[in-house]
């Protein structure tokens, strides 16, 4: 297809999940993620072009989040029919896509002008006309399948001043992110978000979001993220971009000129609060000492009230055992717990992670392994109920940062300063035997990261290898600050039964 990056600018965040297009794609092909797929089947071979077909009967009824029909549509021999067909395939909610010229492509095809299409889809059910419009000789015309009878009904842009708040990035970015779009919406702003797929978790429920513009990864090439920022930016009242606002500004980026800087350049220029840092990003820098919200609803609420009731009497620890870098897993974790269970058998400990983490876990009857069963909300409520959170620096203790639950946290790249400062209840555990810490930096490989060698502190026998800052926290001292907490949570049982 010719450059028409202009379409793919509007429409990207609408070609979601798994889909069809009916001639060349838009979405690049970097951008066909895990469990979500975008099949593209045309008349002719041609680039992304995977199947010659007008016959879409291997997809389910209304199975589909999206579909997308180009120019090459109009020289089906049943073009009617064949977009009726595809039709049939979206689920409510889906998005139906429509890229076509509006005039004859010459001998042998047929007219297609976007309000005869308009008129098939309305006939084919029930939807929300999001966007019409025109640039270089074609039509692009967006339409969101609604429940209820025939017809198509105008989308009509909300009222007052609107921001977009655009963040690229994951779980604890996203909760560092709230209460900047708190702030927002309380001062009379519509807003909206322009995010991917992975930070959604963290910002269901919130009633402070109007509107979320949701894309893929790579849908839009990094290339292009320049001019598709501008772009929205032309589109809003106010434009907040708070990608890289974390990483890139306060932890350096790997293979980047600043990531190879000293460690003293690094903490100088570094060694700003992560909450204060977004506020002033957004607007606000005089609003200092938040912290992260989460919203749930009333029946996550209950389950999660059900679940920790079956544990009353324990003293629940959850445990995270891994974040997104190979230096965020304590490797001491088991002998320490080990240690643990053998003088507080009231106690029991529920491990949470990916399935990777699953590997990090162990049998004891003590131990509630979840890592890789629980769902990311059924974590992240977990921080509100457990008795005691710890982690590394992770979506889990940033979570438990919204609440007043006690938590440790292993610290790695940030520092007090950056993550923990405002956060209630908190120990910080720092790695103060790495002296790489806090290296304020990103680290996509092992070699980038300073390795220590691990050792029985009585026997002196080596134990294995780990990043200096995962290990740089020795195990008594995690003993000694649970040990603490246990016994306020144990005096407060005994006021509660008097």
């Amino acid at each position: 297809m010719a450059d028409y990056r202009w379409a793919l600018f509007r429409a990207g965040a609408y070609l979601r999940g798994r889909g069809v297009t009916f001639g060349s794609p838009l979405v690049p092909q970097e951008a066909v993620n895990s469990k979500i797929y975008s099949i593209c089947v045309g008349l002719v071979k041609g680039n992304g072009v995977v199947g010659l077909d007008e016959n879409f009967d291997i997809f389910s009824y209304r199975s589909l989040d999206h579909v997308l029909v180009t120019p090459m549509v109009a020289a089906c021999k049943d073009t009617q029919q064949v977009v009726k067909d595809l039709i049939s395939k979206l689920k409510v909610g889906g998005h139906f896509v429509t890229l076509t010229d509006d005039y004859a492509r010459g001998p042998g095809t047929l007219d297609l002008p976007s309000y005869q299409l308009e008129q098939w889809i309305g006939e084919s059910g029930r939807w929300q006309r999001k966007l019409v419009h025109g640039q270089d000789g074609k039509t692009l015309m967006i339409f969101k399948r609604l429940e209820g009878k025939k017809g198509v009904i105008q989308w009509t842009a909300p009222q007052g001043r609107r921001v977009l708040v655009c963040r690229y990035g994951a779980l604890g970015d996203a909760i560092v992110m709230t209460p900047l779009l708190r702030k927002l919406k309380e001062d009379g702003w519509h807003v909206s978000l322009n995010v991917n797929p992975y930070c959604l978790a963290a910002l269901e429920n919130n009633p402070y979001v109007d509107n979320l513009i949701v894309q893929e990864k790579d849908v839009i090439p990094n290339p292009l993220l320049g001019e598709y920022w501008k772009f929205w930016a032309g589109q809003y009242d106010k434009y907040i971009n708070l990608s890289e606002s974390i990483e890139g500004d306060l932890l350096m980026v790997e293979g980047r000129p600043c990531f190879y800087t000293p460690q003293a350049w690094r903490h100088s220029v570094a060694n700003v609060n992560y909450y204060d840092y977004t506020m002033s990003r957004g607007g606000y820098p005089k609003i200092l000492g938040t912290r992260g919200e989460l919203f749930f609803t009333n029946a996550e609420e209950r389950k999660a009230k059900d679940y920790f009731r079956t544990l009353t009497g324990k003293f629940v620890v959850v445990w995270a055992l891994n974040g997104s870098s190979h230096h965020k897993v304590y490797p001491m974790m088991e002998p320490t717990l080990r240690t643990w269970f053998k003088s507080h058998p009231d106690s029991v400990v529920i491990t949470t992670g990916d399935t990777m983490a699953q590997l990090l876990e162990f049998p004891h009857p003590q131990m509630i392994p979840q890592a890789g069963k629980w769902g990311i909300r059924e974590s992240l409520i977990s921080t509100k109920y457990a008795d005691l959170v710890i982690g590394p620096e992770t979506m889990m203790t940033n979570a438990a940062g919204c609440f007043p639950t006690p938590k440790m946290v292993f610290l790695s790249h940030s520092s007090p300063e950056n993550l923990t400062k405002y956060w209630e209840n908190c120990v910080a555990l720092e790695p103060t035997e790495a002296p790489c810490w806090p290296c304020h930096q990103l680290h996509y490989t092992k070699e980038s990261c300073p390795i220590g060698v691990m050792r029985d502190t009585i026997t002196g026998e080596e134990l294995g290898q780990a990043p200096m800052c995962s290990m740089g926290v020795s195990p008594t001292k995690v003993l000694e600050e649970m040990e603490k907490i246990y016994q306020a949570w144990k005096g407060t049982r005994k006021v509660l039964a008097a």
